[in-house]
């Protein structure tokens, strides 16, 4: 797997989802290797397998947080919002504490136009991060990764 890393740090993606490849074929259950496959297939630009691949790393290790990070980045790219919700959603239910995935899911839902499931995500994420909930939705208002649309939904979701 060190190779892999190498590759990635280097930006020789095909170099690296092959060293990851044979991570995954030779030891399936480990989400290291999926995980590597996901990224040099995104920095290839090749999303769906890289969305795949970060969803494989997430099913054979459900408490890989990193793992689901990929999978909202990788949603939010693709198109596949909705799909990436499940999963974010069962990993937020296995780790309520765990703010990152609150903050993931504010994101997706209001992609989806879930604006009653952004409002109370962004409420338990504001008492997680222990931060106002004007700025938490402050911080979304200001996320680069969001267009002005949804950082509008964000902001009258929490009555803004």
């Amino acid at each position: 797997m060190a190779n892999g890393r190498r590759f990635l740090d280097r930006q020789e993606y095909e170099k690296a989802g092959g060293e990851y490849g044979q991570v995954c074929e030779r030891w399936p259950e480990r989400s290291e290797g999926h995980y590597g496959v996901a990224l040099a297939a995104r920095g290839l630009g090749e999303l769906q397998l890289a969305f795949r691949a970060a969803l494989e790393a997430v099913t054979v290790a459900p408490s890989f947080i990193e793992g689901y990070i990929l999978v909202g980045e990788l949603a939010l790219v693709g198109g596949v919002a909705d799909t990436a919700i499940d999963w974010v959603e069962s990993a937020a239910k296995d780790n309520p504490t765990e703010a990152v995935l609150f903050e993931w899911l504010v994101r997706l839902y209001a992609v989806t136009g879930r604006l009653e499931d952004v409002g109370s995500c962004l409420h338990h994420y504001s008492l997680l991060r222990q931060i106002p909930l004007a700025s938490a939705t402050l911080l979304f208002a200001r996320d680069p990764l969001l267009s002005q649309d949804v950082r509008s939904r964000i902001s009258s979701a929490a009555g803004f």
